[in-house]
């Protein structure tokens, strides 16, 4: 990594670092600032984005990101904010929110393409879908998602899981999308034999783990 490089990741994290711990103090207006300078770092500082180290941070921020609009929204009764952009949101329906939350992260994040979206950021957004009751987008961002990963990565994923690999953080970030698509997402649309179809299909989720999962 080059030194400018090194020092745009370093000023990512005092970013992301601050926005966290404002996001924990319920700071929200503050915590949305910094998060969306982070943001506007990840666009700008694009050449970063292909060192590991910027990637997992990438992965963090957009996370962040969502579990903030996602903490704005469960407020009850609604907060009082002087940022634009969260009035602009809560002025929104949640069925809204959630798709402009998943169109902003396809869209700002990864370039418009769906299968780089990493499944720890796709968990995000379809916990955000069942907190604010919206399986049906949920569904929707899965699918999307799923159709959207290349056939290298779904043989890369089968090759693992067939040989037990049980610490792989792809696989089980996709472990995890798949257990909220069956377990969570199609039961609340009364969708059961959808979901033991995918399941019984999958070829990535091995017989172990299904077993064990409650799948």
């Amino acid at each position: 990594m080059s030194p400018s490089n090194s020092i745009d990741l370093q000023s990512l994290t005092s970013l992301y670092q601050k926005a966290k711990d404002d996001f924990l103090l319920r700071k929200y207006d503050s915590a949305h600032s910094l998060c969306s300078a982070a943001i506007s770092k990840l666009t700008n500082f694009s050449p970063i984005s292909s060192s590991p180290s910027a990637k997992i941070l990438q992965t963090k921020i957009w996370i962040l990101y969502i579990n903030l609009i996602a903490a704005v929204f469960a407020e009850k009764p609604p907060i009082i904010t002087k940022d634009l952009e969260i009035k602009r949101l809560l002025e929104r329906s949640a069925e809204k929110v959630v798709s402009d939350v998943w169109l902003k992260v396809i869209n700002e994040g990864y370039g418009e393409e769906t299968g780089e979206v990493p499944g720890e950021v796709v968990v995000a957004c379809i916990l955000f879908c069942l907190n604010q009751q919206q399986a049906p987008n949920g569904r929707n961002i899965i699918e999307e998602w799923l159709n959207a990963l290349s056939d290298e990565l779904i043989l890369h994923l089968e090759r693992i899981s067939s040989k037990g690999v049980t610490d792989d953080p792809i696989l089980k970030s996709y472990e995890k999308v798949v257990e909220l698509y069956v377990l969570q997402v199609l039961p609340k649309l009364r969708d059961w034999d959808l979901a033991s179809k995918f399941l019984a299909d999958n070829e990535v989720i091995n017989n172990e783990r299904k077993k064990v999962s409650g799948f």
